[in-house]
């Protein structure tokens, strides 16, 4: 596996493409990652350390911004 790809349902995505994903999945799947990387970001804000490096931090939080790119819509629903 490299840094640049991301385990989500059930496979391996790229970082630097856009998945073709069924709307319901995208959703989902937008939303559980921000979930973890608010997580984090609230551990280490609150703990002083989020249990992830900041390599990989800062990479899912870049693939994040792809995604809701990727799916602009996610945001309005």
């Amino acid at each position: 596996m490299d840094l640049d790809d991301w385990r989500v349902g059930g496979g391996w995505i790229r970082a630097d493409c856009c998945p073709e994903w069924p709307q319901a999945q995208a959703r989902q799947e937008v939303h559980r990652l921000n979930q973890q990387v608010t997580a984090w970001n609230n551990a280490y804000w609150r703990q002083g350390s989020s249990g992830v490096s900041d390599e990989i931090y800062d990479q899912l939080s870049a693939r994040l911004m792809q995604w809701r790119r990727c799916f602009r819509w996610c945001r309005r629903g």
